[in-house]
């Protein structure tokens, strides 16, 4: 009895070593390994891996992935819904970071296929979804304790820039925002509720008459825009070169007789801007003080 008690006993103690060994072997393989060649999908990835003092093993990054500008030195493997395997196979990485965002899937399945692991996070674009990004992120880096810093700076220039943007609302009152992603034939396509650029306005303290009229973007009719009579458009700076400059924007037939078009109230923000990376309340405090000071992108 007592010879079979201690066998198990040392079958159980042997397993429990093997388990604590395959863990130690997977779960920091990627710190232990200096030699990681990381393709990062998604501008939030490609920021919270500099932010994290991990950019050495960068190797490419896509299309969206313009935040910090150092980033862009790195080789573009194309906008991250229209990825090629090809493209990517081609700067030989043994590790992808992506969002669900990545398409098409059979090319993540084709990368798998080749031997390398991809990580593919989800998207939560708030505040708390950011931080959990960078743990994870963190995590598969095994920088756990640069994870820790980054939250937390993240956190302190939030909390700082939504206090801002809350004193100057509460000194000069709401203000009514509309975010324009194009226009294209004088169709205008606004963002409505749950969008990045919906909540980065809610960040921000602006009011966002389209929230309650749809979600996701959409169309947004003259009627309406001149119904929602916005104090400010806001735009990408694309869009604005699209349009053929700041006059042409506000001289659109619905605009110009808003509140916005008849002040020449436009503001202009970086696409980098909604990547809800570490850089967000960067990202509000400059879109609050923008809105405020009137002191958006003056092309014409």
């Amino acid at each position: 009895m007592r010879f079979n008690h201690s066998v198990k006993h040392a079958t159980l103690l042997w397993f429990v070593a093997l388990f604590c060994l395959i863990v130690l072997l997977f779960g920091f393989s990627h710190k232990a390994n200096a030699t990681d060649r990381i393709v990062a999908i998604d501008g939030a990835v490609t920021e919270i891996i500099y932010a994290l003092d991990e950019a050495d093993r960068l190797v490419g990054r896509d299309t969206t992935s313009t935040y910090p500008p150092e980033a862009e030195s790195l080789p573009d493997v194309g906008y991250m819904r229209q990825l090629s395997a090809e493209g990517i196979l081609s700067l030989k990485p043994n590790l992808i970071i992506a969002t669900e965002d990545a398409r098409p899937i059979r090319v993540l399945t084709q990368l798998k296929q080749a031997g390398i692991t991809v990580h593919t996070l989800n998207n939560d674009y708030s505040a708390k979804g950011t931080r959990h990004k960078i743990q994870q992120v963190a995590g598969i880096l095994g920088a756990e304790q640069a994870g820790e810093r980054v939250i937390q700076q993240f956190d302190q220039q939030l909390s700082q820039a939504r206090n801002q943007a809350l004193a100057q609302r509460q000194k000069e009152g709401p203000q009514q925002a509309i975010f324009l992603l194009n226009i294209r034939g004088g169709n205008m396509m606004a963002a409505g509720r749950e969008t990045r650029a919906d909540t980065l306005m809610k960040l921000a303290g602006l009011e966002n008459p389209a929230r309650d009229a749809f979600k996701s973007y959409k169309p947004l009719s003259a009627e309406a825009a001149i119904d929602f009579n916005p104090d400010v458009i806001i735009t990408f700076a694309h869009t604005l070169e699209a349009m053929g400059g700041k006059q042409a924007l506000l001289n659109h037939p619905a605009i110009r007789l808003t509140q916005a078009g008849r002040q020449q109230n436009l503001v202009v923000i970086e696409g980098a801007d909604l990547n809800f990376g570490p850089h967000l309340g960067q990202a509000v405090q400059t879109l609050s003080q923008k809105v405020r000071t009137r002191q958006g992108n003056e092309a014409s």
